[in-house]
């Protein structure tokens, strides 16, 4: 029974190196993920690919404003009573896996003036209706003046969905205590499609274990 026991191994790899490759809509370059198309002091849709609600924020060009390269988005905390937003619209398929991700540092102020920012991976319809949402509140989850990561885990695009929106949200207070350390910031926005298995690995894997039950009946 040995030669079952090495077409089983064989099946099993072969079946499981075929997979489909990761699809990238928004990263880096890609939809200025990054945002690093636009000169410093910009406005984010200055790029031609973000939709931006509001004067705030800013490209802003520093080492404080950036997790890597040279830009960021700037979300100017002291100024009181700011409710903005910023989105880009990606083409999905209903059914699909999408999983939003983005860096993110709020400084020590930020959160003691009342300000909020988070993100929201939005699925809109044919009419660009929102069908539903998942949150990410990032100003209940950072604690500290550093970079952190956030993403919306793996979500399945619901039924009836044509897009997918990054969308990006921010306010402060109507009373600014400390208009010092008060602001947060945005980079390296990524919206990524999760590849499912592909039929011939599924296939593979089958095979696989069709093999190893026909070893353990003998």
């Amino acid at each position: 029974m040995k030669p079952t026991s090495t077409l089983t191994l064989v099946a099993l790899f072969a079946g499981a190196s075929v997979t489909q490759a990761a699809t990238t809509l928004i990263a880096g370059d890609t939809g200025d993920g990054n945002f690093e198309a636009s000169a410093s002091g910009s406005a984010l849709d200055a790029s031609g690919h973000w939709v931006q609600n509001g004067s705030n924020p800013i490209i802003q060009e520093a080492v404080w404003a950036a997790e890597t390269g040279d830009k960021g988005a700037w979300i100017r905390g002291w100024v009181a009573n700011l409710d903005g937003n910023f989105h880009q619209d990606e083409t999905v398929s209903a059914g699909g896996q999408y999983v939003l991700d983005a860096g993110f540092k709020l400084e020590s102020n930020f959160k003691s003036n009342g300000g909020t920012v988070g993100m929201a991976l939005i699925w809109l319809d044919g009419t660009a209706t929102e069908i539903s949402r998942v949150t990410v509140d990032v100003s209940s989850l950072a604690s500290d003046s550093n970079w952190h990561h956030y993403d919306t885990s793996t979500v399945t695009a619901p039924a009836g969905t044509l897009q997918a929106r990054a969308f990006f949200y921010y306010a402060t207070d109507d009373n600014i205590e400390n208009g010092s350390q008060a602001s947060a910031f945005v980079d390296n926005v990524s919206l990524v499609a999760v590849p499912e298995p592909s039929s011939a690995a599924l296939l593979g894997l089958g095979g696989a274990a069709l093999l190893m039950r026909r070893r353990k009946s003998f």
